[in-house]
């Protein structure tokens, strides 16, 4: 439209000059592009080229019969009317558009006027104007055409975007689920262990009462006697409770549970409490060194804490159970910012091609079935996103290390 414009605003600058030096021909409206002509304030066509004859289905000597309403509709005649009212010398020309029909064809046309008062022309008296018309019926369908495109894109970008927020919660479903499930797998595990740990109290218990029964039933029994097995059997209640709870404290999601202050012996004897019982039954070689900081405060949070050092202990005991040298270490030391969790295996390392990958979720090592690939990914989520600290593989270890660094003052490190 911009060069349309300077094209109609060169034209008519021909045409003012032609029309001041009276050099106004058939020739000149004839060359220019477009409808041009030469009308009265009513309305009436003094003069005009060949274009408008064909608009007007009639001969160029018989233009001077005819007048704007035989070509434009009501509206667009008196919005032409309108800005020729305000089109003076002074002002300048006018730039619209109007709908006109065309001799023989039922369809409308757009067409973009430039209106130019002119100053004289044959009778002055009369107020007569210049108009120019170009022919824009395909500038502007193909303009809505793009409109049109342009909101069914914008509509279809609406919907994609719609759809991939719906994918998104629904992986972000799926994945809770997956973790839920790698939990609840986990717990499972847990639990047919935690019946081995249950069976040695329950057998103390047993034993106890059979002993008291048999104490009564010969009547020779001492108090001391008596208290001795009750004891026994009540710090063996309280044990299997201890098991129990620290179960239902593992199987729950404690993924919003606020940070707590816990001593480090807590945090890694819960941890061991939940798993040792297992590593003895094949054999593995537990051993704890927290000495010289277990007493020491930690900000957390207990549960996913444990949840983290487990499934690092149960990911060991995967890959040592047959070998047969197996062991298993953790120590915790500290510096001025961090407590350094180290989980040590007899295992031979893990290769350098899967260090950056062991904490992707879903991606494993073990055979088809004996893992889902979420423990450590789950665990490096619940060390960077709820702790603020770093989960990492030991490289330089000539065995399995896991390295995680929790900050001493996790306020301040948020």
């Amino acid at each position: 439209m911009a060069m349309f414009q300077l094209d109609m605003n060169a034209t008519f600058k021909i045409l003012k000059i032609l029309e001041k030096s009276k050099l106004k021909s058939e020739e000149v409206f004839t060359k220019i592009p477009g409808v041009v002509m030469i009308i009265s304030g009513e309305g009436r066509v003094l003069k005009g080229n060949s274009f408008l004859s064909e608009i007007l289905g009639c001969y160029s000597d018989e233009l001077h019969t005819k007048s704007l309403a035989d070509i434009l509709i009501e509206e667009n005649y008196k919005l032409f009317f309108k800005n020729l009212e305000t089109t003076t010398d002074t002002v300048g020309g006018k730039n619209f558009e109007t709908k006109l029909t065309i001799a023989g064809d039922s369809s409308l046309k757009i067409y973009s006027w430039d209106v130019s008062f002119l100053t004289s022309f044959q009778d002055r008296s009369v107020d007569t104007y210049l108009a120019v018309g170009r022919d824009i019926t395909d500038v502007r369908i193909i303009q809505e055409k793009l409109v049109d495109a342009n909101k069914n894109l914008e509509e279809k970008v609406r919907q994609r975007t719609v759809d991939l927020e719906n994918a998104m919660n629904e992986l972000k479903n799926l994945q809770g689920t997956m973790v839920s499930n790698a939990r609840m797998a986990s717990l499972g595990e847990m639990a047919g262990n935690m019946a081995h740990e249950i069976n040695n109290p329950l057998t103390i218990i047993k034993h106890s009462g059979k002993s008291i029964k048999k104490s009564l039933l010969k009547k020779k029994f001492s108090d001391e006697r008596v208290e001795k097995f009750l004891v026994r059997i009540d710090q063996t209640v309280d044990r299997m409770a201890a098991i129990i709870a620290n179960l239902k404290g593992f199987s729950r999601d404690a993924s919003n549970d606020p940070h707590t202050t816990v001593t480090i012996q807590e945090i890694v004897e819960e941890s061991v409490f939940l798993i040792r019982e297992k590593m003895t039954s094949v054999g593995i070689n537990l051993e704890v060194d927290i000495e010289k900081v277990k007493n020491e405060p930690l900000v957390c949070s207990k549960v996913p804490l444990t949840q983290v050092i487990v499934n690092i202990l149960t990911n060991a005991y995967d890959f040592i159970k047959n070998l047969d040298n197996k062991w298993i270490k953790i120590t915790v030391e500290k510096t001025d910012e961090v407590f350094i969790f180290s989980i040590i295996d007899s295992g031979e390392g893990i290769p350098f091609e899967n260090r950056d990958r062991i904490f992707e979720p879903f991606f494993t090592t073990k055979e088809l079935g004996d893992g889902q690939g979420l423990g450590l990914s789950i665990a490096v989520g619940i060390v960077e996103k709820q702790h603020n600290g770093s989960l990492e593989v030991d490289g330089d270890c000539e065995n399995t290390k896991f390295v995680m660094k929790i900050p001493r003052d996790l306020e301040g490190a948020s």
